[in-house]
Parts: structure tokens; C-alpha cells; sequence
């Protein structure tokens, strides 16, 4: 039974369990770094992050869906505490072009927040988010808007099944192939076995 929209991120998707599994096995590129998930779901890959990134943000939209995202935090503090390092739970609506600051919203940002990220973040993951085409254009726009305000070099890290028969293998392909990264990036794609991770590095 296919899942229905609202709830595709409520659940560990395998792409979510490939990415932590190039998280682990390349832990040096994060060791101490700051990264930004976006469409974190139940905030697993953040979580993973955590236990050699200095600072993970662990962002989605929906005020149920980041509240479980928090406590599934919560419940795994002790992976990232015992190196020192921290999961923030925030939210990030790829269909806004500005970050959520007012203090009365649940997971919105501090100031302090907003110029940690541009100022330190070089690494932003996404796990299996590529289900509806509006969404895969907004997350493409939303990776272009924020590595133009990062102060230094940025990758992003995507993963997803692969598995043409699945739509949204063949949208996130599709818009590979068709977005135009910035002139001072360069972009790639690769796929091994059942899985794809694709990666893009800003040179600011």
C-alpha cells in the first residue's frame, strides 16, 4: 500500500539507511564539520551524523513531524554527546524562501542559529525525498538559495533508491540532468547497485 503524502516522513527510508552508511564509512569528511539535513523525516541520518559532526541541523516542516523528530533526538543524545557534539531541530519549508525566525513558531531559528549555519556549514545531506515533482524543484532551488549564502565551500550529498521504476528516481535524475549549477560549482552523479548518491560542491 503506497504511503500516503503527509507521512512519507514518519518512516526510515532505505535511502536514509544508505546515506547513514556512507556517513559511517566516510566519516572523516564530517569529523568536526557542521551539516545541514534537509527532509529529515524521523531525523535517523542526523542522528548518525551527530556521532562525528560537530553541529547537525535536523530540519523538516510540520510541527508533529519535527516534535517526533526531537524526541527521537532526545532518546539517541548520548551518540552525539559523548564526542561533544549537538543535534538542533529546526524547521525548513523548501516552498519559503526565508527561514522561519519568530519565537512563538516550534523549531523556528535564533539568530545565533542562522549565522552559525552560513557561516560554518559544509555539508548538506538529503535522504529519499525525491516522491512528488513540485517538492524535487523546490529542494533543488532551496540547495541553489542556501550554498549562495554559505560562506564557505559546500557539498551536498543526495541519496536515493534506484529504481526507474519509482518516480521519483526518474524526477531527481530528470533534474540533475536539467538543473544548471552555479558557475563556480561543479556537480556529479553515480550510482552503485540498488542505490544512487549524487554530489554537488560550491566553491565560494
Amino acid at each position: 500500500m503506497a504511503t500516503p503524502l503527509d507521512d512519507v516522513g514518519k518512516q526510515v527510508w532505505r535511502g536514509a539507511l544508505f546515506l547513514a552508511d556512507y556517513i559511517l564509512f566516510h566519516w572523516d569528511v564530517f569529523q568536526g564539520r557542521t551539516v545541514l539535513e534537509l527532509g529529515a523525516g524521523t531525523g535517523f541520518t542526523s542522528i548518525i551524523a551527530a556521532t562525528v559532526a560537530h553541529t547537525v541541523y535536523c530540519t523538516d516542516v510540520g510541527a508533529d513531524l519535527l516534535a517526533m523528530c526531537q524526541r527521537n533526538v532526545a532518546f539517541n543524545s548520548h551518540l552525539a554527546a559523548s564526542g561533544g557534539n549537538v543535534v538542533k531541530v529546526r524547521e525548513l519549508d523548501w516552498l519559503k524562501d526565508n527561514l522561519c525566525t519568530d519565537p512563538e513558531v516550534p523549531f523556528s531559528w535564533s539568530e545565533e542559529d542562522i549565522s552559525d549555519l552560513y557561516n560554518h556549514t559544509t555539508i548538506m545531506l538529503a535522504a529519499e525525498v525525491f516522491y512528488d515533482d513540485d517538492l524535487t524543484d523546490a529542494l533543488f532551488e532551496t540547495l541553489f538559495r542556501l550554498a549562495h549564502k554559505m560562506k564557505n565551500a559546500c557539498t551536498a550529498i543526495l541519496s536515493v533508491e534506484k529504481s526507474w521504476r519509482s518516480t521519483g528516481m526518474a524526477s531527481c535524475a530528470l533534474r540533475w540532468s536539467q538543473w544548471k549549477p552555479p558557475s563556480h560549482s561543479t556537480s556529479c552523479m553515480s550510482a552503485s547497485g540498488s542505490w544512487s548518491c549524487g554530489r554537488f560542491l560550491w566553491n565560494q
